[in-house]
Order: structure tokens, then sequence, then C-alpha cells
């Protein structure tokens, strides 16, 4: 049930959220994730690789999400 659901994290920073619901066994269908920050974008990749990286929330105008 919840493994079909899409997720966006606003101010993702380094998916802690993903570590979350990875811990329940809850598996997004897709994850958007929100972040400014070059690092902490980087680590999200390194370790949720399948993560839809939006960049900055102010540009949300800008994304290509199917909302």
């Amino acid at each position: 049930m919840f493994n079909k659901m899409n997720v966006l994290s606003l101010f993702d920073g380094m998916s802690c959220t993903q570590l979350a619901l990875k811990s329940i066994g809850v598996s997004p269908n897709k994850y958007y994730a929100a972040e400014w920050d070059k690092y902490a974008s980087s680590i999200t990749q390194k370790n949720f690789p399948n993560t839809i990286p939006l960049g900055d929330v102010t540009k949300w105008r800008e994304w290509d999400v199917d909302w």
C-alpha cells in the first residue's frame, strides 16, 4: 500500500526521511528531494541513487513534478 506513494521532501538535507521510511519498510514509488546544499544532495545521491533532485525550494515553479 505505502510502496505506491510519491514523496516530496522539502529541505531534504541528507534524506534522513528516506532512512526513516526504509526502517519501517516503506519504499516510495518516487522520492523528490528539494535541497540547495550541494554536499547534502551528493550524500543523498550516493545513498539513494533513485532520488529525484529538485534543487532550491524557492524555484518550485521550475520543477518537473507530476503534481
